[in-house]
């Protein structure tokens, strides 16, 4: 029998969200690892869940809190849960919505409803624990907070590079962006550092080794001609990245790909549900 059930909506010209899925669990996951994938979700949780990020700091969970930008992490889910996701566009909206500069050294969850008042936000976590449809939810949610989207969504100085990092599928240079852009080094930090919470190099290499993944898990390219195709020095450069990202070795790579199946997202809506441009 299958772990969960998912249930997931694409979007195409949302002004907030790319995405909707429902995740229902029907048996326990333990331990499970995930990569992180560069952009920022809106969590509704219903039953246990625990975490443990890549560096071993164990973030509190609030019932309706947003993910920040993370590297891989490892999740439990207990039976009978409940996870719903809104993917937000782009990671730099973080700020926008949370206020909130995040520390290098943690990646804390942040609690929803300091930007959403308890007599608002209530309601939509008791309607969306019994809704099974991800448009439903989506209907729900934009009568109720459509008037926040604006401020959320607000245009940011990284926009334009963020967009082209995507696009490029990581394959830029800070070198090329501070050609390219009329920044400084110092400010481009500062920039990455207040809305993304992490520094400009470690993103572009983050958004990199999900479309590595992408192309051995999706399209079964094999780790040579990633090797190869990418760039990397030689194998023991692929490996380091390999296991700053994943957590495992290539050599073992399969045995994350058959965990990722089993967990928090698995393989398919991580890489073919998630759009990165």
């Amino acid at each position: 029998m299958a772990d969960y059930t998912a249930n997931h909506l694409l979007l195409d010209d949302h002004p907030l969200f790319f995405n909707v899925s429902i995740m229902d669990y029907k048996n326990e996951i333990k331990n499970h690892d995930l990569t992180g994938s560069g952009k920022i979700y809106l969590c509704f949780l219903y039953g246990g869940f625990s975490k443990i990020n890549s560096d071993g700091f164990q973030p509190e969970l609030p019932k309706v809190n947003i993910q920040p930008v993370e590297n891989h992490f490892s999740m439990s889910v207990d039976p009978g849960a409940r996870l719903i996701t809104m993917g937000i566009k782009r990671p730099q909206y973080w700020y926008n919505i949370t206020k909130l500069k995040l520390s290098k050294k943690s990646k804390p969850h942040y609690n929803f409803y300091r930007a959403v008042p308890p007599d608002i936000l209530d309601p939509l976590y008791k309607d969306f624990e019994e809704m099974e449809s991800p448009k439903k939810i989506l209907r729900r949610m934009d009568n109720t907070l459509k008037d926040f989207y604006g401020e959320w969504g607000n245009k940011t100085p990284i926009d334009e590079l963020i967009n082209e990092i995507l696009e490029r599928h990581g394959r830029i240079s800070i070198k090329e962006i501070l050609e390219k852009y009329p920044i400084a080094r110092s400010t481009l930090n500062a920039y990455f550092d207040k809305y993304i919470g992490i520094a400009p190099k470690f993103y572009i290499r983050l958004i990199q080794f999900n479309y590595i993944l992408r192309e051995h898990f999706i399209y079964k390219k094999c780790l040579a001609d990633i090797i190869r195709d990418w760039e990397f020095y030689d194998y023991s450069h692929f490996k380091k990245d390999m296991m700053l990202f994943t957590g495992v070795s290539p050599t073992n790579v399969e045995e994350f790909q058959n965990d990722s199946i089993k967990g928090y997202f698995n393989i398919d809506s991580l890489f073919k549900k998630i759009n990165y441009g």
